[in-house]
This record gives structure tokens, C-alpha cells and sequence, in this order.
């Protein structure tokens, strides 16, 4: 399932450095549920936000991507089911539904141009900005959640 490769760069320095950038909006919606007192929420994103900058800052196939994916996938699985939960509202229901289907197609297109199966120079150099918006309407997905609880 992962592969240990310490020698080995999941992308390029260059495009890996704006994906720490976007790794900090994480901190918003941590913030967010700190003010509302839900704590677990917002320590769980908090641990999110520390361990993807972790793995971006020298993305290399080693224990921080590990990290960093147990960690995301966890937590997309805990507000997949709050927002479940919470759904109640049709706004919030067609937000949830606009936030997550552009969360999962940003995901599946980084995935698609950022191809592991090739040589680190021969990434597609538009793969990081759909990582970025990725990362983006997690951050809004959460948000909506968080307001919800």
C-alpha cells in the first residue's frame, strides 16, 4: 500500500513549496472549532494541518506521507460522517454537496497529473494547483461542518 523510498521525491521542490502554503488554511477551520469548543475537531485538524506541511516540506516517499495520509483519510471519514449527521438544512445539504464533489474532483485530477509512475521532471505542472484547490475545499467543507455542530 506505501512504498519507502527516502531517495525518491513525490514532486518537484518547486511545486511541493505553494502545497505547504495551502497546507496552513488547515488552521482555520481549527481555529473555527476551538471557538466553538469542540476541541477533538479542532486538535484532529490541527494534527492535520502539522502533519501535511511535515510531509510537504520534503515530500519524499518515507513515513511523513504515511503520516500525512492516515491522517487526512481519517479525518475525511469523521466529517463525511458529521456532515451526515448534521444534515438537516437544504442550503447546507447543497453546499456539502457542491463542497465535496469539487473536494473529490480537485483530488482525483492531482492524483491523475501527478502520475507515480514517471519521472519527478516529467509531472504535469498544473497538478499542484488542483492540490491546492484540494486542500482549499476541504477547508470549506469543514468550515460548513463545524458551523453545523
Amino acid at each position: 500500500m506505501f512504498t519507502i523510498d527516502h531517495n525518491r521525491l513525490v514532486a518537484p521542490l518547486e511545486h511541493a513549496k505553494y502545497i505547504i502554503g495551502s497546507s496552513f488554511l488547515f488552521f482555520c477551520p481549527s481555529i473555527y472549532a476551538f471557538k466553538k469548543e469542540e476541541y477533538m475537531i479542532s486538535g484532529a485538524l490541527f494534527m492535520a494541518a502539522i502533519m501535511s506541511i511535515n510531509h510537504w516540506r520534503y515530500p519524499i516517499y518515507a513515513w511523513r506521507r504515511i503520516a500525512d495520509h492516515i491522517t487526512s483519510k481519517t479525518l475525511f471519514v469523521i466529517f463525511f460522517i458529521n456532515g451526515l449527521l448534521l444534515a438537516n438544512d437544504v442550503v447546507f445539504v447543497t453546499s456539502e454537496i457542491i463542497c465535496l464533489s469539487l473536494f473529490v474532483y480537485c483530488f482525483y485530477m492531482s492524483d491523475k497529473y501527478c502520475n507515480k509512475n514517471i519521472d519527478i521532471n516529467e509531472v504535469d505542472p498544473c497538478w499542484w494547483k488542483y492540490h491546492i484547490l484540494f486542500h482549499f475545499f476541504g477547508v470549506c467543507s469543514q468550515m460548513l461542518i463545524i458551523y453545523s455542530m
